[in-house]
């Protein structure tokens, strides 16, 4: 395990220390999520102002780190003007601690929805799983890459007809029964 994962893991023991600190880091990942998507897009903040419908000020405030009072309201707009969709969840303190550990500049961008549904269509994401599943079948445990038509049932494994290769791309199994 990580330095950074044991340490936090350790430190979120304390139920307000782990509060602050994750909203802290939740501030961050909005405010710099926002940046790097302006920034894949070659957007001055005025251009993104334009589209969102808000000053530039407003958005030179929404990049900085430190902001915090964040509104459904104005994250919708941003998630219009970038052609995104907007995703707000509860989630577990384990699960942002792995968020903490892996964030980069590349892993806060998004394409849009025109060229992320022509991917799709492609099958360009789910061909771009590198993630090999190990599947257990009665005693038999073997490692496989999913070859598959529904991402959702890649995630959930519980699609009804597709198959899986081993690294030499030999068809392990034809069907898995949901």
């Amino acid at each position: 395990m990580k330095e950074l994962v044991k340490t936090l893991t350790s430190e979120f023991s304390d139920k307000e220390y782990a509060h602050a600190y994750v909203d802290d880091f939740s501030n961050m990942f909005i405010a710099a999520q926002i940046k790097a998507l302006r920034d894949q897009r070659g957007w001055t903040q005025k251009e993104l102002a334009e589209f969102s419908g808000m000053k530039q000020e407003r958005v030179s405030a929404l990049e900085d780190v430190n902001y915090g009072a964040w509104t459904a309201k104005t994250l919708k707009k941003l998630a219009q003007a970038f052609d995104l969709t907007l995703k707000i969840s509860f989630e577990q303190f384990s699960d942002c601690i792995m968020d903490m550990d892996a964030i980069s500049t590349e892993s806060l961008k998004r394409v849009s929805r025109e060229e992320n549904l022509l991917q799709f269509g492609q099958n360009e994401i789910i061909r771009d799983v590198e993630t090999p599943i190990t599947y257990h079948a009665n005693v038999v445990t073997k490692r496989v890459t999913p070859n598959v038509i529904n991402i959702r049932d890649a995630v959930t494994q519980k699609a009804s007809a597709f198959t899986w290769t081993d690294e030499s791309d030999t068809p392990y199994l034809e069907a898995i029964q949901a």
